[in-house]
């Protein structure tokens, strides 16, 4: 189906729980966008051209990270961040609208045209784990009795889209994450690393879910383009504008590879709760990061002892803060067990200090019954 304006896809698509029409990223994340640019010099980045007369161009919406990219992801290299640029005026713009824009780099200006063709939302998934045919009966009319069966199924194409935004949002997270000791307002920092992992996350369950689902019998990337008759020679893709691209072949490793983003993202979203004070919400995401260790190879090269050792010191951090510091020592110690040469030191330093203050809280009781008896 195809609009012509954002509004009117967003008044016609179904708002999943925790997604409003203040947060059109989230709702629209695999919607296509025909639209033709034009460049004045040409510009060629990545194998892309755009010429000084119009090109037809495809764009995935959420092929890329959020809009407001850190400062870090785009000072070394401007063209990378053009898809962003593209993105983020695409935003409002109604069929047949136009926009000029005025870019630069490396001393040269460049007048981008770009005329938007038209929006194709992407189907629905509406998962539907099992349901159960009961109205089958056998040739003397009695009920048979039929298995449960699945009834959806997950277009495995969308795979690389959600996977590829997901750790573009990881990153974007690690990166405002690192400028909290340095930026002018770090609650506001800390708050939009919170969001990016939070996002990738629910990515990441997405794809978790999509796991439980048979794939379509074609998984062709273009299977919906047909339907609007777009074909793929008349439309370059314009994610390798982007600076690390992603492809959307490759979507049989996709899955594998989720275990050790989900656990990151994971230690990420502990690492934020602790920064914020939120103890007990910092032990639950490291508890639920632990629960995907390794019970094979395939998974112990995505979550080493390395990210273990990590995940057991941020929940040791947590429990000493909450003052469950036998806990908080349990913790420490797996993670010295653990701890590679360069972080084996932070971890034994943390160990003697819960020691320490178990101590004294021993010594403490000791006095007051002390007292109480004397």
């Amino acid at each position: 189906m195809t609009f012509k304006t954002f509004q009117e896809l967003l008044d016609c698509t179904t708002i999943a729980q925790g997604q409003t029409k203040d947060d059109p990223k989230r709702i629209i994340d695999g919607t296509i966008c025909k639209l033709m640019l034009k460049c004045s010099p040409k510009i060629s980045i990545n194998g892309v051209s755009i010429d000084e007369e119009y090109s037809l161009f495809c764009h995935i919406f959420g092929s890329c990270p959020d809009l407001s990219v850190s400062s870090k992801l785009n000072s070394a290299k401007t063209f990378n961040s053009l898809l962003h640029i593209i993105e983020s005026q695409l935003y409002g713009m109604a069929i047949e609208a136009e926009k000029f824009m005025l870019i630069s780099n490396g001393g040269i200006k460049y007048m981008l045209h770009m005329l938007v063709e038209g929006f194709i939302k992407q189907p629905e998934f509406r998962p539907t784990l099992e349901v159960e045919d009961n109205n089958r009966v056998d040739s003397a009319g009695e009920k048979l009795e039929v298995p449960i069966k699945q009834i959806s199924a997950w277009n495995h194409c969308y795979s690389a889209l959600l996977y590829s935004r997901a750790c573009a949002l990881k990153e974007r997270g690690n990166s405002l994450f690192s400028e909290l000791n340095t930026s002018a307002n770090q609650e506001t920092c800390l708050l939009k690393a919170h969001a990016c992992y939070h996002r990738a996350l629910e990515l990441i369950q997405s794809l978790n879910l999509a796991c439980c689902f048979p794939k379509h019998e074609i998984l062709d990337v273009n299977d919906f383009n047909a339907i609007e008759e777009i074909y793929q020679r008349d439309y370059a893709i314009l994610p390798n504008l982007l600076g690390n691209s992603f492809k959307l072949e490759g979507i049989n490793t996709t899955f594998d590879n989720l275990p050790g983003l989900e656990f990151k993202v994971l230690l990420n979203l502990a690492a934020c709760h602790l920064r914020a004070g939120a103890n007990q919400q910092a032990v639950d995401q490291c508890t639920k990061a632990l629960e995907l260790r390794p019970v094979n190879d395939a998974v112990r090269m995505l979550i080493t002892n390395k990210d273990l050792s990590k995940a057991y010191f941020r929940r040791g951090q947590a429990y000493q803060k909450l003052k469950e510091l036998d806990d908080a020592e349990k913790n420490f110690k797996i993670s010295v067990e653990l701890s590679d040469a360069d972080d084996v030191v932070a971890a034994e330093q943390s160990l003697q200090s819960v020691r320490k203050e178990i101590q004294a809280v021993q010594q403490e009781m000791k006095m007051r019954l002390k007292k109480l008896y004397s």
